[in-house]
Protein backbone atom coordinates (compact mmCIF):
# COMPACT_ATOMS: atom_id res chain seq x y z
CA UNK A 1 0.00 0.00 0.00
CA UNK A 2 2.56 2.31 0.62
CA UNK A 3 4.76 1.87 -2.07
CA UNK A 4 1.46 2.24 -4.69
CA UNK A 5 0.75 5.70 -2.52
CA UNK A 6 4.73 6.63 -3.51
CA UNK A 7 3.90 5.18 -6.95
CA UNK A 8 0.59 7.55 -7.08
CA UNK A 9 2.32 10.62 -6.27
CA UNK A 10 5.70 10.23 -8.32
CA UNK A 11 3.16 10.04 -11.51
CA UNK A 12 1.40 13.34 -10.48
CA UNK A 13 4.47 14.80 -10.20
CA UNK A 14 5.51 13.94 -13.60
CA UNK A 15 2.17 14.82 -15.16
CA UNK A 16 2.80 18.28 -13.60
CA UNK A 17 6.44 18.43 -15.10
CA UNK A 18 4.99 17.79 -18.34
CA UNK A 19 2.35 20.21 -18.20
CA UNK A 20 4.67 22.46 -16.97
CA UNK A 21 7.01 22.00 -20.08
CA UNK A 22 4.48 22.46 -22.45
CA UNK A 23 3.37 25.67 -21.08
CA UNK A 24 6.78 26.74 -21.08
CA UNK A 25 7.13 25.55 -25.10
CA UNK A 26 4.37 27.41 -26.04
CA UNK A 27 1.76 24.84 -26.65
CA UNK A 28 -0.33 25.27 -23.98
CA UNK A 29 -1.43 28.93 -22.67
CA UNK A 30 -2.19 29.90 -19.70
CA UNK A 31 -5.60 31.03 -18.58
CA UNK A 32 -5.92 34.13 -16.91
CA UNK A 33 -8.78 34.76 -14.49
CA UNK A 34 -11.28 37.27 -15.62
CA UNK A 35 -12.23 40.22 -13.39
CA UNK A 36 -16.05 40.27 -13.52
CA UNK A 37 -17.40 43.35 -14.71
CA UNK A 38 -19.22 46.00 -12.95
CA UNK A 39 -22.78 45.74 -13.24
CA UNK A 40 -24.27 48.34 -15.45
CA UNK A 41 -25.94 51.57 -13.71
CA UNK A 42 -29.51 51.88 -14.53
CA UNK A 43 -29.94 54.60 -17.40
CA UNK A 44 -31.45 57.56 -16.21
CA UNK A 45 -35.15 58.36 -16.93
CA UNK A 46 -37.53 61.27 -17.28
CA UNK A 47 -40.79 61.80 -15.72
CA UNK A 48 -43.99 60.13 -17.38
CA UNK A 49 -47.17 62.38 -18.72
CA UNK A 50 -48.86 61.16 -15.05
CA UNK A 51 -46.25 62.43 -13.25
CA UNK A 52 -46.09 65.42 -15.33
CA UNK A 53 -50.26 65.86 -15.30
CA UNK A 54 -50.22 64.83 -11.21
CA UNK A 55 -47.45 67.56 -11.26
CA UNK A 56 -49.41 70.89 -12.52
CA UNK A 57 -52.60 69.86 -10.71
CA UNK A 58 -51.13 69.44 -7.20
CA UNK A 59 -49.39 73.01 -8.50
CA UNK A 60 -52.81 74.28 -9.91
CA UNK A 61 -53.82 73.24 -6.13
CA UNK A 62 -52.04 75.40 -4.00
CA UNK A 63 -51.60 78.64 -6.47
CA UNK A 64 -55.33 78.78 -6.24
CA UNK A 65 -55.48 78.31 -2.17
CA UNK A 66 -52.79 81.09 -2.63
CA UNK A 67 -54.80 83.36 -4.65
CA UNK A 68 -57.86 82.84 -2.41
CA UNK A 69 -56.10 83.72 0.51
CA UNK A 70 -54.46 86.97 -1.08
CA UNK A 71 -57.94 88.24 -2.16
CA UNK A 72 -58.94 87.73 1.21
CA UNK A 73 -56.71 89.54 2.76
CA UNK A 74 -57.52 92.34 0.32
CA UNK A 75 -60.99 92.29 1.14
CA UNK A 76 -61.31 92.58 4.99
CA UNK A 77 -58.52 95.20 4.69
CA UNK A 78 -61.24 97.13 2.64
CA UNK A 79 -63.76 95.92 4.70
CA UNK A 80 -61.70 97.35 8.00
CA UNK A 81 -61.25 100.72 6.08
CA UNK A 82 -64.93 101.39 5.04
CA UNK A 83 -66.19 100.16 8.07
CA UNK A 84 -63.71 102.37 10.25
CA UNK A 85 -64.97 105.49 8.06
CA UNK A 86 -68.60 104.36 8.53
CA UNK A 87 -68.64 104.20 12.17
CA UNK A 88 -66.95 108.04 12.10
CA UNK A 89 -69.51 109.62 9.80
CA UNK A 90 -72.34 107.55 12.26
CA UNK A 91 -70.69 109.57 15.10
CA UNK A 92 -70.62 112.93 13.65
CA UNK A 93 -74.06 112.61 12.67
CA UNK A 94 -75.24 111.35 15.87
CA UNK A 95 -73.70 113.71 17.85
CA UNK A 96 -75.21 116.85 15.97
CA UNK A 97 -78.38 115.42 16.46
CA UNK A 98 -78.24 114.71 19.87
CA UNK A 99 -76.91 118.30 20.44
CA UNK A 100 -80.41 120.18 18.88
CA UNK A 101 -83.81 120.59 21.48
CA UNK A 102 -85.48 117.36 22.31
CA UNK A 103 -88.37 118.73 19.84
CA UNK A 104 -89.60 122.13 18.10
CA UNK A 105 -92.04 122.73 21.41
CA UNK A 106 -89.04 122.57 23.86
CA UNK A 107 -88.08 125.42 26.18
CA UNK A 108 -84.47 126.85 25.36
CA UNK A 109 -82.19 124.56 27.82
CA UNK A 110 -84.71 121.63 28.17
CA UNK A 111 -87.03 123.01 31.42
CA UNK A 112 -89.32 122.24 31.47
CA UNK A 113 -90.16 118.78 29.09
CA UNK A 114 -92.01 119.73 26.42
CA UNK A 115 -96.22 118.35 27.01
CA UNK A 116 -97.94 117.95 24.96
CA UNK A 117 -94.98 117.95 22.17
CA UNK A 118 -95.07 117.74 17.98
CA UNK A 119 -97.63 115.00 17.00
CA UNK A 120 -96.21 112.15 15.51
CA UNK A 121 -97.30 112.92 11.99
CA UNK A 122 -95.87 116.04 12.14
CA UNK A 123 -91.68 114.99 12.57
CA UNK A 124 -89.54 116.28 10.48
CA UNK A 125 -88.37 119.85 9.13
CA UNK A 126 -90.47 122.76 9.88
CA UNK A 127 -91.07 124.65 6.63
CA UNK A 128 -87.68 127.24 5.56
CA UNK A 129 -85.73 125.06 7.69
CA UNK A 130 -82.44 123.62 5.39
CA UNK A 131 -79.36 121.34 5.59
CA UNK A 132 -77.60 122.22 2.38
CA UNK A 133 -75.67 124.43 0.57
CA UNK A 134 -73.53 125.15 3.21
CA UNK A 135 -76.74 126.27 5.50
CA UNK A 136 -78.05 124.26 8.27
CA UNK A 137 -80.80 125.50 10.09
CA UNK A 138 -82.34 122.21 11.75
CA UNK A 139 -82.96 123.14 15.82
CA UNK A 140 -84.73 119.78 16.57
CA UNK A 141 -83.93 116.68 16.76
CA UNK A 142 -87.08 115.41 14.65
CA UNK A 143 -85.89 117.93 12.41
CA UNK A 144 -83.54 115.00 10.95
CA UNK A 145 -86.69 112.75 10.20
CA UNK A 146 -86.73 111.92 6.85
CA UNK A 147 -83.13 112.63 5.81
CA UNK A 148 -81.44 111.29 2.79
CA UNK A 149 -78.19 112.79 2.08
CA UNK A 150 -74.91 111.29 -0.96
CA UNK A 151 -73.01 112.21 -0.38
CA UNK A 152 -73.00 113.28 3.20
CA UNK A 153 -72.90 116.68 4.89
CA UNK A 154 -71.61 118.12 7.74
CA UNK A 155 -72.82 119.99 10.34
CA UNK A 156 -72.41 123.08 8.02
CA UNK A 157 -74.47 121.56 5.64
CA UNK A 158 -71.43 121.56 3.24
CA UNK A 159 -70.78 118.37 1.44
CA UNK A 160 -68.30 116.15 2.72
CA UNK A 161 -65.11 115.67 -0.08
CA UNK A 162 -63.98 112.46 2.04
CA UNK A 163 -66.71 110.31 1.81
CA UNK A 164 -67.56 109.84 -1.97
CA UNK A 165 -70.49 107.42 -2.85
CA UNK A 166 -71.34 107.04 0.84
CA UNK A 167 -75.49 107.89 1.66
CA UNK A 168 -76.97 108.28 5.05
CA UNK A 169 -80.59 107.86 6.07
CA UNK A 170 -81.93 108.86 9.14
CA UNK A 171 -85.72 108.31 11.23
CA UNK A 172 -86.68 109.83 14.00
CA UNK A 173 -89.96 108.30 15.75
CA UNK A 174 -91.49 108.20 19.11
CA UNK A 175 -90.65 105.23 21.54
CA UNK A 176 -92.74 103.56 24.47
CA UNK A 177 -89.17 102.44 26.18
CA UNK A 178 -88.77 104.53 29.41
CA UNK A 179 -84.90 104.55 28.92
CA UNK A 180 -84.22 104.99 32.27
CA UNK A 181 -85.11 108.63 31.93
CA UNK A 182 -88.47 108.24 34.80
CA UNK A 183 -90.52 109.75 32.11
CA UNK A 184 -93.79 107.70 31.37
CA UNK A 185 -95.47 109.21 28.59
CA UNK A 186 -95.15 108.21 24.93
CA UNK A 187 -94.03 111.64 23.90
CA UNK A 188 -91.04 111.21 26.31
CA UNK A 189 -88.13 109.28 24.18
CA UNK A 190 -87.26 109.90 20.60
CA UNK A 191 -85.38 106.70 18.82
CA UNK A 192 -82.85 108.13 16.05
CA UNK A 193 -82.21 105.07 13.18
CA UNK A 194 -79.32 105.59 11.18
CA UNK A 195 -79.10 104.15 8.15
CA UNK A 196 -75.14 104.63 6.78
CA UNK A 197 -74.63 102.73 3.06
CA UNK A 198 -71.31 102.57 1.68
CA UNK A 199 -70.27 102.74 -2.04
CA UNK A 200 -70.87 98.95 -2.91
CA UNK A 201 -71.80 97.80 0.21
CA UNK A 202 -74.97 96.33 2.68
CA UNK A 203 -76.34 99.59 4.95
CA UNK A 204 -75.30 99.51 8.53
CA UNK A 205 -78.06 100.61 10.60
CA UNK A 206 -77.06 102.39 14.36
CA UNK A 207 -79.39 103.55 16.93
CA UNK A 208 -80.07 105.99 19.23
CA UNK A 209 -82.31 107.92 22.03
CA UNK A 210 -82.94 111.12 23.08
CA UNK A 211 -85.60 111.95 26.10
CA UNK A 212 -87.52 114.44 26.43
CA UNK A 213 -85.03 117.69 28.27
Amino acid sequence: MIIEGMQGRRQEGRAKERVKGLVNKGMVKRTAKRTPKAPCAHPQRGFTLIEVIVTIVVMAVALLAVANGLQLSTRYSADTLWQTQSVALMQAYMEEIQTRRYDELTPIGGIPPCAPCTVSGALGSEAGEVRSGGVNSFNDVDDYHGLDEQPPRDAQGVARADYPGYRVQVAVTYSTVDFGCGLAASQNGKHIALTITPPGQKALPFSAYRCNF
